[in-house]
């Protein structure tokens, strides 16, 4: 009967070890779990990062191709510009020097 108690003894402190090992094992699986998803949400963080950098690159692209073909546009205006007033000018010297020719 003795053995029989101190069997049941070992076996109870072989339980609370295993109940210990077992909560360890919890705290550690939290712990994991805490940082695993930690890197993952710096990880989402940095594609969300990359993806609005690629897109702002593109956008920023695209402006300047614009801002070209307005700076191009103005250019070529202003050249029709100057074509019209010195033809308009030509027309104005022309209609005063046939006033002063009468």
């Amino acid at each position: 009967m003795e053995k029989v108690c101190k069997d049941m003894e070992d076996l109870l402190e072989e339980a609370k070890r295993t109940q210990e090992k077992l909560q360890e094992l919890k705290t550690r699986k939290i712990a994991i779990t805490t940082q695993l998803d930690k890197e993952y949400e710096n990880y989402v963080c940095q594609q969300i990062i990359k993806e609005s950098s690629e897109k702002l690159t593109r956008n920023i692209e695209d402006a300047v191709l614009v801002k070209q073909m307005f700076s191009q546009k103005l250019v070529s205006q202003q050249k029709a510009m100057d074509t019209i007033l010195r033809e308009v000018n030509n027309i104005i010297s022309g209609i005063n020097e046939s006033h002063t020719n009468f």
